[in-house]
């Protein structure tokens, strides 16, 4: 599975979200799709089984709105 499945497969196995009609460019937060309790959620799952760390200072709209953009911050943060 590539980081996107990853992503996609987290937010429909954990949080329960169907995400049929979601395209990974689609803004997630932003539509409400999802909250910030899910970004809690997302966040520890990123660190538990990515071993991503993400600090504070990049949880901005465009690093997490999408899972285009979460994937991309999360390949860099796993790359450093």
């Amino acid at each position: 599975m590539n980081l996107e499945e990853v992503i996609r497969e987290f937010f429909v196995g954990e949080l329960g979200l169907d995400l049929s009609t979601v395209t990974n460019s689609d803004l997630l937060f932003s539509n409400g799709v999802v909250d910030s309790f899910a970004l809690i959620e997302l966040l520890a799952f990123l660190e538990d089984e990515l071993g991503a760390q993400i600090s504070i200072a990049e949880l901005t709209m465009v690093n997490i709105d999408s899972i285009d953009a979460i994937t991309s911050l999360v390949g860099r943060a796993v790359a450093e």
